[in-house]
């Protein structure tokens, strides 16, 4: 090897400074999480990272992913070396360890045991995940790793664990150098006349100066022998592992192509591939008809495990079979050699990404999250280079949506700092870290943003300018934060950093002037001695777990934990404000409907439908509640479910902001 650990962890740590992801995690997660992206092709977003660890049990997952094209669970484990040395290598004894970790998590999942966990932690919610419906899906174990394995002591097969089959796959520091390989140097033709027997008939869809797009066909057969002749060359820019029969999509292709090869067509999506150049005899016409000769660095980007899957049939001699499938085939060929793998890349990150939605997905059109996205594209930001916006990313992947929009010009990045962005789990974490709930925030990013999104929707006021800026600011004081905690070498920094901002905003009481954070972007000078000096304070109370809490980021998701944090002082002096920033000022109104009194009083529901009947306000499901509401509330006979008792407090809460005087 030529410094390929170096370069890996050069290219890790710029990873980790791209991402900018206010949830911060160890280098190791980023490690993980930049691998992933690069075998699997796809959106590093699209991994579950779990920091927590239960050295007592002697267990451990990193991360998680539910891959729904192939119904897999898979369970991530990393072992990261930050030396660059490319000739570091685990020890039998070593090895086993790790593996011990991952595979005592499994057992304790497929034996129902996991409740040892906890049922607060990130871990307890996998476990419970993958138990559910563990008999309906795969289960596959990957491990990562940039030290080197002797290849006998490498788990890549299938065990069983407590009766369970559990497809194991591991990369060490070898298999990643050569897995990340893009293009390889040497150009390969593919000629479909002597391979085929035949042109392939295709239709150009879309021509750019970079690339050309043809939809074509090709028969299960050919995929099949291409695979069997060089799987390395033809998946290289899909480098996802094929999951044998056993995985339920692949199961149904074999059944297809047993029973019915003609609807192959039909039931299959087909694949996608890329080529550097085609070649066919005549030029294209006018209705951009192309008869291709051959196909140069002809690869696959999605659809390998199809392909993979083919190649089974072929080797069960399904041949005839295989003649009468048809396999749709999207070809795009990159023109502008000097940036292929770049294009390649990202065609195949792109062709792959099958984001799970998270809690944090469906809320994203509630009128809270519109006007901050609004206010993000007004509330204009300056420095030496000029003006900028901090881009507020309302959907998952919304910024590099808009970002190849713009096609990756500088101007968008300069109006747009990547840096600067930031999302619905950042602004919920900080705000609730300001509103000084550290140890709801510590739950985790999603448990967190439910919180904090329910708070939301009880809100009567909308947001302004001024609270875009607030809010922002206690984003850049969790970011600076989270440096300066990184520069200390703090363990737990997440949940360390999430406590100091809350006690800060304590001890302040909640009037620091966040606007002056908003227009440095920074801490100030007096706020960042504060930072130095309750960080370490914040650190020793999380580290020194009690006896009932050994786990210190367990112990972190306890309200005692914040009591005791609380009792910490600090005595800089800094300039604040008069008034007090309150992102969530009582709600009146909430407060009124949430008293049952209230709540079940049918002459409240009468006048909200009399209001509604003049200034016609409701839509129909929110009148056919309410009259419900009018006349069960004095009936004590009947009971209302809580998703009643909810949508009917929403229905109040709306009126109330839309204009109904309920007093």
């Amino acid at each position: 090897m030529n410094n390929f650990n170096k370069e890996l962890i050069n290219k890790i740590k710029l990873f980790q400074s791209e991402e900018n992801n206010i949830d911060v995690v160890e280098e190791k997660y980023y490690f993980i999480k930049y691998v992933f992206a690069n075998l699997e092709s796809l959106d590093a977003e699209s991994l579950d990272i779990c920091e927590e660890e239960f050295y007592g049990l002697k267990c451990n997952v990193d991360a998680y992913f539910f891959d729904e094209d192939n119904s897999t669970y898979n369970l991530y484990l990393g072992i990261y070396n930050d030396q660059n040395d490319d000739n570091a290598t685990l020890s039998k004894e070593a090895i086993t360890k790790e593996y011990d970790k991952i595979i005592n998590f499994v057992k304790k999942i497929v034996d129902g045991r996991f409740f040892e966990f906890g049922e607060d932690s990130f871990t307890y919610e996998i476990a419970d995940a993958v138990y559910k419906s563990l008999k309906d899906k795969e289960l596959v174990v990957n491990v990562f790793t940039n030290y080197n394995v002797p290849s006998e002591l490498q788990k890549d097969d299938i065990e069983e664990i407590s009766g369970q089959r559990v497809s194991f796959r591991t990369y060490d520091l070898e298999d990643l150098e050569n897995k990340f390989g893009q293009l390889n140097n040497d150009t390969f033709e593919l000629d479909c006349r002597e391979k085929f027997g035949e042109e392939l008939s295709a239709v150009r869809i879309s021509s750019t100066p970079d690339f050309d797009v043809y939809m074509c066909s090709m028969k299960g057969l050919w995929l099949a022998t291409l695979y069997k002749e060089d799987s390395i060359r033809l998946l290289e820019a899909n480098v996802r592992s094929y999951l044998k029969r056993t995985a339920k999509v692949n199961a149904g292709i074999l059944d297809t192509v047993k029973n019915n090869p003609e609807e192959f067509v039909s039931f299959n999506n087909g694949i996608s591939a890329v080529a550097t150049e085609i070649k066919y005899d005549k030029d294209i016409g006018p209705a951009n008809l192309a008869k291709i000769r051959s196909i140069v660095n002809f690869q696959i980007v999605n659809g390998g495990q199809t392909t993979a899957t083919l190649y089974e049939c072929f080797k069960d001699k399904l041949f005839d079979e295989l003649k009468r499938i048809i396999v749709p085939v999207k070809l795009t060929v990159v023109k502008n050699i000097s940036n292929s793998e770049s294009l390649i890349r990202n065609i195949s990150v792109f062709s792959n990404t099958q984001t799970a939605i998270k809690k944090s997905d469906p809320p994203s059109n509630l009128p809270y999250y519109i006007m901050m996205k609004q206010l993000s594209k007004s509330c204009l930001s300056n420095d030496i280079n000029g003006s900028y916006l901090c881009y507020f990313e309302r959907t998952n992947g919304e910024y590099d949506t808009e970002y190849r929009r713009n096609n990756g010009t500088k101007k968008f990045t300069n109006t747009n700092p990547k840096d600067k962005k930031f999302t619905k789990i950042d602004l919920a974490i900080a705000v609730n870290c300001w509103e000084q709930l550290p140890f709801k925030v510590c739950e985790g990013r999603e448990k967190n943003f439910t919180l904090f999104n329910n708070t939301v929707k009880n809100q009567l006021i909308d947001p302004d300018d001024t609270y875009f800026k607030n809010a922002y600011a206690c984003i850049v004081m969790f970011r600076k934060l989270d440096k300066i905690a990184r520069k200390l070498k703090l363990s737990y920094k997440s949940n360390v950093v999430s406590y100091t901002l809350s006690l800060i905003s304590l001890i302040y009481g909640k009037k620091l002037d966040l606007l002056k954070i908003w227009e440095l972007k920074d801490l100030t000078p007096e706020l960042n001695d504060v930072a130095y000096n309750l960080l370490p304070k914040v650190h020793q109370v999380i580290e020194n777990t009690p006896p009932e809490h050994p786990e210190a980021r367990m112990w972190a998701r306890k309200e005692k934990c914040w009591d005791i944090v609380k009792t910490l002082t600090c005595d800089f002096a800094i300039n604040t404000n008069s008034q007090v920033v309150e992102f969530f000022p009582k709600n009146e109104a909430l407060v009124y409907i949430d008293t049952d009194e209230n709540f079940f009083n049918s002459l409240v529901w009468m006048k909200l439908l009399l209001w509604d009947n003049k200034y016609k306000i409701l839509n129909k499901q929110q009148q056919k509640m309410a009259k419900y509401l009018r006349s069960m509330a004095d009936n004590p006979n009947v009971k209302l479910t809580l998703k009643q008792k909810d949508f009917g407090k929403d229905i109040f809460l709306f009126a109330v902001k839309s204009g109904f005087q309920y007093k």
